[in-house]
């Protein structure tokens, strides 16, 4: 069980597009939800993605669409664009409930399922600076940089929603991600765009990972 932009269970298929999640079983479409049926109207939901898809079993799927903020030109302050939500099915991507909106750290980068049924996701605050142009060469990664990041801790319904990890730091945007990582000791492994953090408890604390040398 894992993070991913799309989810093969029970031979259907469930992914992100445009707008939207759509469910194929074998070839059929069998379902296509709008973002727009549940986002509020003026959070562009035509033109955004699902940054990521877990898998929790039993037909239980959450999905993370990521926010926006920018910092203004005159005043450098960082101000909410667009705000993160966590959608979340309990029949395999067929129907969808929003289930929590995230204003603050609303860039989700990883997530995974926990062996106690939560979910653990790291978050962080992606910035658009519009105080200068972006060079051609590189237009994103001039022009938008990460300001802080969390691990955050809850259940599918989006309850419980609890903040058990935090690291101050500002640097340019990187694509630190992918899956979460549950060991067979259930010692959980998080991506943080400083390096690899570890829990020990589902979650509830952190450390940095130290992995250890194989031995000859």
């Amino acid at each position: 069980m894992g993070s991913e932009m799309c989810i093969r269970d029970s031979g259907s298929i469930v992914f992100g597009v445009k707008g939207g999640i759509s469910r194929i079983e074998g070839r059929t479409l069998t379902s296509s939800f709008s973002l727009g049926d549940l986002l509020p109207i003026n959070e562009r939901a035509e033109s955004r993605y699902v940054s990521s898809l877990i898998n929790a079993g039993n037909g239980r799927l959450v999905a993370f669409v990521s926010g926006l903020n920018v910092r203004d030109a005159e005043t450098l302050e960082a101000k909410i664009v667009l705000s993160g939500y966590v959608l979340a099915s309990s029949d395999n991507g067929s129907t969808w409930r929003l289930r929590k909106e995230v204003r603050d750290l609303s860039y989700f980068v990883t997530s995974v399922a926990l062996p106690n049924g939560k979910i653990a996701t790291l978050s962080s605050r992606v910035i658009r600076d519009t105080s200068f142009i972006p060079t051609p060469l590189d237009p994103e990664s001039v022009n938008h940089t990460i300001d802080d990041a969390a691990v955050t801790v809850f259940d599918i319904d989006g309850n419980d929603w609890n903040e058990t990890h935090r690291q101050s730091l500002s640097r340019g945007l990187t694509f630190t991600g992918g899956d979460g990582v549950v060991l067979s000791d259930s010692t959980v492994l998080l991506a943080m765009p400083t390096g690899i953090i570890a829990s020990d408890d589902l979650g509830s604390t952190w450390r940095d990972f130290q992995p250890t040398s194989a031995q000859p």
